[in-house]
């Protein structure tokens, strides 16, 4: 907590060791920060675009994901059945 200039009180100490001080983030977590620091320096035109290329990514990586845990289940089944 010293390197990252942290006062370490009760709070911050029991949080630290649970492990519930760092908040993982999402592809869309990111997607929207991007969207809120930059939308007001970006033309309207340019965010709606990047907003709409968001979208496709997302759902590109959510079919990705399904496809892995169909692929997964697959081999599982097939592992017990050998």
């Amino acid at each position: 907590m010293k390197s990252e200039s942290k006062i370490a009180t009760q709070q911050l100490v029991k949080a630290r060791y649970l492990g519930e001080d760092k908040k993982d983030h999402s592809l869309k977590d990111i997607f929207n920060y991007h969207n809120e620091k930059m939308g007001v320096k970006l033309a309207p035109k340019t965010l709606y675009h990047y907003k709409a290329s968001q979208k496709y990514i997302l759902i590109r990586y959510q079919m990705s994901i399904k496809k892995m845990i169909y692929f997964f289940k697959i081999w599982t089944i097939n592992l017990f059945w050998d």
